[in-house]
Order: structure tokens, then C-alpha cells, then sequence
């Protein structure tokens, strides 16, 4: 009697095992692959979808590297060096494929130089693909190891997502006079994973200079740092010109704290964190 317990629960385990294997392999995707001058495109049904992601990160890489004016090499990124774009089915199989935040539409594996995202997403060309392909870009260009304040990535991405910008800088206008907007050094230095999964509290400069706190839902702390960061960004490069900002970049790369690259890339009048913020200000507030 032992013997067919013994024997049966080792069946029932192999069943177990055998059907969690069948499941795996039933839900495994099976890429095919597009190959650009700059992109190989894996991707799991749609070849026509494949083909326009591609015209559009051909396109996007040209286009990002003109807008901020960072030098390229005619060879860079091409051939064993292109850049790999992934295009999961649906939003479901890319969470389980990269495990990533919930609310994202998209990552860039600086390390890897791989780009995820999903299709079914109305935002994918225009935005989505620009904005992955810019973090890849300017990471190439300032250096994947160095240590630069998150705002200042995201809102280089974000700057050259199509018609964006124009939408931020009416939007930021109006967090300024409802006094919603962070610090630039709560931007720098807060835990944005912590800040997006779970309600927080900020303490914030109000429009009437006066101290107060900012009470956050992850969804608007994410809308609020990325349409601030974008701001930030776009000012710099609007005020100072594209040949300093590419400096202060520069500065960054060869290792300047935030502080010091700032001064030495715009002057006196945002010699650190606190007068660029003012600086910012002035000019959302006009």
C-alpha cells in the first residue's frame, strides 16, 4: 500500500511538473527578427508593425543626435553594435518579460543596449520609440556609468517625444500657480521608486516663496516629475542655447558634481541647484 501511495505521489508530482513546463512553453514568446543600419527589431507577429517601428528608430536616431547636437560616428551603432528593440505583444507579457514598474510604457537597458516595449499602445510610435531611443542616445553620449540626477534623463527623453513639449510648457504654468510642483533638490534626490507605488508627502516651495507640503498619488507624483523635468531641461537649453547645455553635459561625463557643472556651463546666475531653480521660476512664471 505504501509502495502505490509512494508511486502515485511521485506520478502526481511529474504530472505537476510536466504540466508547469507545458504551460512555460505554451506562454514562451518566439521572436523574429528585422535588421536596420541601427536597430534589430525582435519581434512576435506584426512584420508591417516591425517595419514602421524601424523607419520611425532610423529616423529618431538621426533626429535626437541633431536636436541636442551630440557628434555620432557614421559607424556607430551599426552592425554588431546596433541597438535591439523588443516588442512584446501586449502590456501583460512585457511586465512579465522585463519586471518592470506597471504604469511604464517602456525601458531602456542602458547595459545591454536593448529597448523594451509592448504594442497596442496608441503612443508607441510617435512617443514611445523617440523617447527610448533618446535615453540610449544621450546615455552614449554622457557616459552609461555616470551619475546624473534622473530629472535631467527623463526630461532629455521626454524634450523630443513629437509635440510634447509645447503641451509641458502650458501644463507646467499651471502646477506653478497651484503651487504642485517639487524642488529640483527633492527631484534629486528622492527614491523615485518609492515616490511612484505609494502615496507621498513633499515638502515644497509654494509660488508665494512660502514653505509647505505637497501630498502625492503615485500617478500624479509621475505626471508631476516628468512634465517638471522636461521643463527644467527645455529651459536650459532655451535660455543658455544648445552649445552650453551640451557643456554642462560634457561636465557631467568627465565627472563635475551637479553643482560645479552647472557653474561652469551657465555662470554665476546658476552656479548650483537653488539659483537654477530660481532662474526656472522666473521664467514659468512669465
Amino acid at each position: 500500500m505504501k509502495n502505490i501511495r509512494a508511486n502515485l505521489s511521485h506520478a502526481l508530482l511529474f504530472a505537476s511538473i510536466f504540466l508547469a513546463c507545458l504551460t512555460t512553453a505554451s506562454e514562451a514568446l518566439y521572436w523574429e527578427q528585422l535588421k536596420g543600419d541601427h536597430f534589430v527589431i525582435n519581434y512576435t507577429n506584426d512584420r508591417k508593425f516591425a517595419q514602421e517601428v524601424l523607419a520611425k528608430a532610423e529616423l529618431s536616431y538621426g533626429r535626437i543626435a541633431d536636436f541636442f547636437g551630440f557628434s555620432r560616428y557614421s559607424d556607430f551603432w551599426t552592425w554588431n553594435r546596433r541597438v535591439e528593440i523588443f516588442i512584446y505583444p501586449n502590456q501583460t507579457a512585457y511586465l512579465e518579460g522585463t519586471g518592470h514598474w506597471e504604469w511604464s510604457d517602456g525601458k531602456a537597458d542602458y547595459a545591454n543596449r536593448q529597448i523594451s516595449m509592448y504594442a497596442g499602445n496608441p503612443k508607441f510610435i510617435e512617443s514611445i520609440v523617440p523617447h527610448e531611443i533618446a535615453h540610449l542616445v544621450f546615455r552614449d553620449f554622457i557616459g552609461f556609468e555616470t551619475n546624473i540626477p534622473l530629472w535631467l534623463d527623463e526630461g532629455v527623453a521626454t524634450l523630443v517625444e513629437k509635440g510634447t513639449y509645447a503641451n509641458i510648457k502650458e501644463n507646467i504654468k499651471k502646477y506653478y500657480d497651484n503651487s504642485a510642483l517639487l524642488t529640483l533638490k527633492d527631484m534629486t534626490t528622492l527614491d523615485f521608486k518609492k515616490c511612484s507605488t505609494q502615496p507621498t508627502f513633499h515638502s515644497i516651495r509654494m509660488k508665494n516663496k512660502q514653505r509647505g507640503v505637497l501630498s502625492l498619488t503615485p500617478a500624479n507624483f509621475i505626471t508631476i516629475y516628468y512634465v517638471q523635468a522636461t521643463s527644467v531641461v527645455g529651459f536650459l537649453k532655451e535660455r543658455y542655447g544648445i552649445q552650453r547645455f551640451v557643456e554642462f553635459c560634457q561636465y557631467l561625463r568627465d565627472g563635475k558634481a551637479l553643482d560645479d557643472a552647472l557653474r561652469k556651463a551657465f555662470g554665476e546666475e546658476c552656479r548650483d541647484l537653488e539659483t537654477l531653480e530660481n532662474k526656472w521660476r522666473e521664467y514659468i512664471s512669465q
